[in-house]
């Protein structure tokens, strides 16, 4: 959730959600969905939506079919078909992601958008441990 308050809102309009292993939920978030939903309710902003639009779910078991069949190992022709489906599925659904990303998302460069305080607290968090590392060999160089 703190990643989102890096973003201007205008980032956030261009937030994607990607499922894998989705044949398990036909190729739909499942039980995320109602969890992710909630989350982004949380959020102070309503920039975030989760659509179908902007959903997609894909899933590896024909990757891992082609695997096996390099390694020698037999399927049904069942088995075949289904793989052949599932391969079909995740197909249309990079089709979808890569037309959504032609059509719909706006060029974005994070470098300009970070809100003030946050890109603030983000920078000092991270100058904490040389600064500390840093005191600590001048401690030592003197004592």
């Amino acid at each position: 959730m703190q990643l989102f308050s890096f973003l201007a809102p205008t980032a956030q309009r261009n937030v994607i959600f990607c499922f894998t292993n989705a044949r398990s939920t036909f190729y739909t978030p499942g039980n995320t969905a109602p969890l992710l939903k909630t989350m982004l309710a949380s959020l102070s902003t309503n920039d975030i939506s989760f659509k179908k639009e902007n959903t997609f779910c894909f899933d590896s078991e024909s990757f891992r079919y082609l695997g096996a069949l390099r390694n020698e190992i037999e399927f049904t022709n069942d088995e075949k078909q289904e793989y052949q489906m599932s391969w079909s599925t995740s197909v249309k659904e990079s089709d979808r992601l890569i037309n959504y990303i032609e059509k719909k998302l706006t060029v974005y460069h994070i470098d300009n958008g970070w809100q003030s305080i946050k890109h603030a607290q983000f920078e000092i968090s991270y100058m904490i441990r040389p600064i500390l590392e840093t005191i600590n060999i001048l401690r030592n160089f003197l004592l």
